[in-house]
């Protein structure tokens, strides 16, 4: 039956809901409580009956339902207060008060309208669902809520950042850190799901009043607090908020002589008793006072805790002093240990190379988890610390399996393991542990972010960027979209778009590295080097990670076949303490990773191999890793071109097989070609000795609008092909376009425009 109300059509039997030509993707219980309230329409349905009809297996709360009315409000832009669609009776249930007409279909209306796109018959849409059901894709499109953990009915509290009213600045980070522990706290309970830091700072940035963090943030409760001062005490001022019931109950918490030991503990167990969670036991170092060193080291501690959520190397380099301090007040404090360990992770080259970061990080997660095996932020840390170090797959497994274990909310932690399951091949996991952090965390620009960029990976390019700009409208412009967006872009050959993107992201975020980066690549594409090796020179000077800047400079060069900085460059990076050449295993996989590309781009095969054997010596080491979502196969397909170019191609044969198979399981999962995979696929059925078919994914390449004229023309590994026709008409229809858009750019004053917003800024590197 199909319905109409308001700007509305509702479909019950395709499912569908459709508001101005556009479908809206509502999770399956969301569409089937719409779906139920329209049939009702006009008359009361009691909370009973609804949870009868959507769980009717199922012992759920109130909770459930709450969150799914909240849903559908959100989707069709009703508020409880001024209800157009969904009418709230208080205790008893729902009523829907929009007039409805039904829709009567002739038999000539055979088709359906997709969401801007043209009209399909009953077949082709019946297809394209089975390959929606292949991909997972109705996992992924759930973002809008789901219950997080996979239980229904677990609330989900936000904790926005804690106020200073007192005259001491140093307070604020301290309540940053008070925030950070009170969170820590109420995950052990395992009964909670917390929406994080993230998330409540880009509310708070968003929404001062804070009033939409309900539909905002999706969550059930929202608890806000601030410092304030008089006399010789201190006070903290709570509040928790329901999204159904409004203010459940203020708090004061009394300080004295800025003793805060044992305040996130007070908070935390106030929370639990509202919510009716149980709460492990505290360390006794976070609950009480037992001397003056004790609550100095906490106090510092917190601020060290309130600079490492912002996450910026100053702050994470002053985190790094205080925890010191801290930890020669207290060597035992837990705490301090794991997140000295973190601070490590995120910011090595500060202090250590990269392996030796890694070394002291892992050292000091041990000695937490000796005093303190319960401690999430230590299992997190070790987890993060193996990604980082791209290690073994079960080691990976078990720490983040025991970090989700100790707290199943941890957005970071649901994205990591998503990784992993790519990495393994299982798609739909992966998926899914997205899914379950966007629940969570639905403003979490981060794990949108890369979601968007594992959807484009895979040829998802429309689903990539309608999650960015989904998230784009919520979130407004932020630094991690547009990296994103200018990475979607340019696998698509809008290369026009990257520029632009990437000029106005340097302008907005002038110190930013990343964009830099991105500005220099995005020249090199359009191959204009002046411009690409001008931002390469300023990417270099700029605070960040040098793998990243390392990568735009390698690309640089190679687009240009510029062999002798490529070579300076690569002599650089060999000089680098994260690449060790006593120990090269402990070396940053990021930096091997850029060292095997760069020499293989100057053909030097002795190097490529050696590099390669350092990570992965044989194919044995490769078992279990699909590469789903990690270019391995493209670094092994390095390996297997310079073998075969050295005449061994017994030794080639197994490297460029493991490379085919890649892509064969790829397609097994139903997921689409993203242009820098098939790139590579490309020249793996080349050297495999199929010229035909690495034509034909060329091609297909172009036909997606990838445009990359420096790798068809420098690239060594397309010298069996460069006298071929096809290649060489193929060749000449990429720099034809790029010659197009480079015109049109310097025509419409693009680049010049570009210098002219510059001339207020510092002057750029020479």
């Amino acid at each position: 039956m199909k319905y109409r109300f308001g700007s509305f059509e509702l479909d019950s039997a395709e499912r569908r809901l459709i508001r101005g030509g556009r479908e809206l993707h509502l999770q399956p219980k969301t569409f089937d409580t719409l779906v139920f309230l329209v049939e009702n329409r006009g008359r009361l349905v009691a909370k009973d009956d609804l949870m009868d009809h959507l769980w009717p297996d199922q012992v759920v709360t109130e909770h459930s339902l709450t969150r799914s009315i909240r849903e559908v409000r959100k989707a069709l832009g009703d508020r409880p207060a001024q209800s157009e669609y969904v009418e709230t009776v208080p205790k008893s249930g729902y009523r829907f008060v929009a007039d409805v007409s039904e829709i009567r279909e002739g038999p000539a209306d055979t088709g359906h309208f997709l969401a801007g796109g043209p009209r399909k018959s009953r077949q082709a849409w019946i297809a394209a669902a089975i390959v929606v059901l292949l991909v997972g894709i109705t996992i992924w499109l759930g973002w809008q809520r789901p219950a997080p953990s996979g239980q229904a009915g677990t609330p989900v509290l936000a904790i926005l950042p804690f106020g200073n009213l007192t005259d001491e600045s140093d307070n604020d980070l301290v309540m940053r850190g008070v925030v950070e522990d009170v969170r820590a706290r109420l995950a052990t309970s395992g009964q909670l799901a917390l929406t994080s830091g993230v998330s409540a700072g880009a509310l708070q940035s968003l929404d001062p009043q804070h009033d939409r963090w309900p539909e905002l943030l999706e969550a059930d409760w929202l608890l806000s607090g601030q410092m304030d001062s008089a006399a010789k005490y201190q006070f903290v001022t709570l509040e928790l908020t329901s999204a159904t019931e409004g203010v459940a109950w203020e708090e004061e918490i009394r300080i004295r002589s800025g003793d805060l030991i044992g305040v996130a503990e007070k908070i935390a167990r106030k929370v639990a008793q509202t919510l009716e969670l149980n709460l492990p036991a505290a360390p006794r170092y976070l609950t009480m006072a037992a001397d003056v060193d004790s609550i100095n080291a906490h106090h510092t501690y917190l601020m060290a805790r309130g600079l490492l959520a912002q996450r910026n190397p100053a702050n994470v380099a002053r985190a790094v002093q205080l925890l010191h301090e801290v930890l020669e007040l207290k060597p035992d404090h837990a705490d301090a240990l794991a997140a000295l360990g973190i601070a490590y992770i995120l910011s090595p080259d500060q202090y250590y190379p990269i392996g030796v970061a890694g070394e002291r990080a892992n050292e000091l997660f041990d000695q937490a988890i000796d005093i303190n095996p319960e401690l999430a932020l230590a299992w997190a840390g070790k987890a993060l610390l193996v990604l980082v170090r791209d290690g073994d797959l079960d080691e990976q497994r078990r720490y983040i399996e025991r970090a989700l274990e100790l707290n199943p909310f941890d957005a970071d932690a649901l994205g990591w393991a998503a990784n992993l399951a790519g990495s393994e091949g299982r798609i739909i996991d992966a998926f899914n542990y997205f899914n379950r952090a966007l629940a969570v965390d639905p403003l979490h620009v981060t794990v949108s972010g890369n979601l968007s960029f594992n959807l484009a990976r895979q040829g998802r390019y429309d689903q990539a960027e309608a999650l960015l700009a989904t998230t784009r409208s919520r979130l407004g412009d932020q630094p991690m979209l547009v990296y994103f967006e200018v990475s979607i872009d340019t696998a698509q050959g809008k290369l026009r778009s990257a520029l632009e993107r990437s000029q106005q992201a340097v302008l907005d975020w002038p110190d930013s590295m990343f964009f830099a980066g991105q500005l220099a690549t995005a020249y090199a594409r359009l191959q204009m080097k002046e411009e690409a090796a001008e931002w390469v020179d300023y990417a270099r000077d700029l605070p960040g990670q040098d793998e990243q800047r390392f990568g735009a400079a390698l690309f640089v060069w190679s687009a240009f076949g510029d062999k002798e900085r490529l070579a300076d460059q690569l002599e650089t990076m060999l000089a680098h303490p994260d690449f060790n050449d006593e120990q090269p295993t402990q070396s940053a996989p990021a930096m091997l990773g850029n060292l095997i590309e760069g020499y293989g781009q100057l053909a030097d095969c002795a190097m490529v191999e050696r590099l390669f054997g350092y990570r992965f010596p044989s194919l044995d080491a490769l078992e279990g890793r699909r590469g789903t979502f990690a270019p391995i196969a493209h670094l092994a397909h390095w390996l297997a071109w310079c073998l075969q170019a050295d005449g061994r191609g017994d030794e080639a044969r197994p490297w460029l097989e493991m490379v085919a198979g890649e892509y064969a399981f790829m397609r097994t999962q139903g997921l689409g070609d993203a242009t820098p995979a098939m790139l590579v696929e490309a020249q793996n059925q080349l050297l495999l000795g199929d010229p035909e078919a690495s034509l034909r994914t060329l091609e297909s390449m172009v036909e997606i609008g990838w445009l990359d004229q420096g790798s068809l023309v420098h690239d060594p590994r397309w010298s069996g092909l460069r006298d071929n026709p096809g290649f060489v008409r193929l060749t000449n229809t990429v720099v034809r376009r790029t010659s197009e858009l480079r015109d049109g750019l310097r025509r419409d004053g693009v680049v010049a425009a570009f210098r002219e917003s510059l001339a207020g800024r510092p002057e750029t590197a020479d």
